[in-house]
């Protein structure tokens, strides 16, 4: 059983549900998010099979819920060229989002002492091996799963839907004042049976008088599946990229945008777009995540750059599989260019915080303005450097890719 809450989940989460049909298993998932719709994801699109159930919990929602959740996607997906307007829809956008959390929220207490129970006892006799894959979830909702599939004899799995790329845990502002304890440290998981990390997390940033708060008996290092060539193959070969209006005869360069802008100096973000846009040679193309900030984005969108594309469709392997070069502030998707040898060029005045290969010297590290415009000046950008085969830098964030999931269980 794989538990689904948006699109990080099912892409970390695609890897592992294709080897479960390779093997012939059966798969549930459990879509517990209202407003995610996950044949979104083109490569889950692609492996959907008989062999996988899929709970939504949206389709227990009742009619006027499902009203509410229609106008709130109409709305993500709608853009008009004034600002005023923009900012009235990203409003409207919210407002409907806040309605559905509060509506939403007896639903999903129906959903979880009613329709979870029978919908676990119906199919728990299906399953041979047993296993709850939780993406990076501590809600109240997946420890009641949690607690009632442990009857069942199901082992809990927490999967992070990410991989660190930088030395420190504290990754945005907001983390020093929610989190009482390192964000990414595993702590908050310590009620699964297992919690998974894909590369070394710095335990010497927790005091001693902490430590014994923390289930270190429970982690568990293994390789990262969507983080694998093997995979980035699958997707490449297996879902084509859509980008029609790109200009065939010019090189593709594209900034992946994070998914939160804390930490972020943006304003600086957009000069850099502006300064690629206006060197006439490069074809400009902003990939956005799946949700992105539309009050961020539409500032963008409303300059009307003649050499710059937005995209939030196609999966973000194959953009970066069709571009020349990766630039980057906080976004550990970046690891594809990695694996796909690309040119990796590093923001790192606009990151608030100290990357992993802030000493590599396999990318290519940017201190200030003047810097970038130097190195993608049309007379430079030869000069810019690839990342190798079999990257050093690669294998110190990802120490642990011949350690496979299935050893720590013992299957074959």
């Amino acid at each position: 059983m794989y538990s689904i809450r948006s699109y990080a989940s099912i892409d970390h989460f695609c890897p592992l549900i294709n080897k479960n049909i390779n093997d012939k298993d059966k798969i549930l998932l459990f879509v517990h998010n209202p407003v995610f719709n996950i044949f979104s994801h083109l490569i889950f699109k692609k492996i959907n099979n008989k062999n996988i159930k899929i709970i939504e919990i949206r389709n227990f929602n009742n009619f006027f819920i499902k009203f509410l959740i229609y106008f709130k996607n109409y709305f993500d997906n709608l853009f008009i060229n004034l600002k005023l307007a923009n900012i009235l829809i990203f409003k409207a956008s919210n407002i409907l989002q806040f309605l559905i959390n509060r509506l939403q929220k007896d639903k999903k207490q129906l959903f979880l002492k009613k329709v979870f129970p029978t919908i676990c006892e119906l199919l728990s006799n299906e399953y041979n091996k047993r296993y709850l894959y939780i993406d990076s979830d501590n809600s109240d909702f997946i420890k009641f799963a949690h607690q009632y599939l442990k009857k069942l004899d199901f082992i809990s799995i927490s999967y992070p839907h990410g991989i660190n790329i930088c030395s420190n845990e504290l990754r945005t502002i907001n983390s020093l004042f929610y989190e009482k304890y390192l964000i990414d440290s595993g702590k908050s998981f310590s009620f699964c049976d297992n919690i998974i990390f894909h590369n070394n997390i710095e335990t010497s940033k927790i005091t001693n008088k902490n430590k014994k708060d923390y289930p270190f008996d429970k982690y568990k290092y293994v390789r990262s599946e969507r983080f694998s060539f093997e995979w980035l193959d699958y997707s490449i070969k297996n879902v084509s990229v859509d980008l029609l209006d790109v200009d065939k005869s010019k090189i593709n360069v594209c900034i992946l945008f994070p998914k939160l802008l804390n930490g972020i100096f943006v304003d600086e973000l957009f000069r850099c777009v502006k300064i690629l846009n206006d060197f006439e040679i490069f074809n400009v193309i902003i990939k956005l995540p799946f949700k992105h900030i539309e009050s961020v984005i539409f500032k963008l969108k409303k300059i009307n750059f003649k050499n710059v594309y937005f995209d939030n469709i196609n999966p973000t392997t194959n953009i970066i599989n069709i571009s020349d070069t990766i630039i980057f502030a906080d976004a550990n998707v970046v690891i594809d260019a990695f694996i796909l040898n690309k040119k990796v060029v590093a923001l790192d005045y606009i990151y608030m915080n100290s990357l992993y290969f802030d000493n590599s010297n396999e990318i290519n590290l940017i201190r200030n303005r003047d810097e970038f415009y130097n190195l993608f000046h049309p007379t430079n950008y030869r000069n810019i450097k690839n990342i190798g085969k079999n990257s050093k830098t690669l294998n110190e964030i990802l120490p642990f890719q011949n350690i496979y999931l299935k050893d720590l269980f013992n299957e074959k």
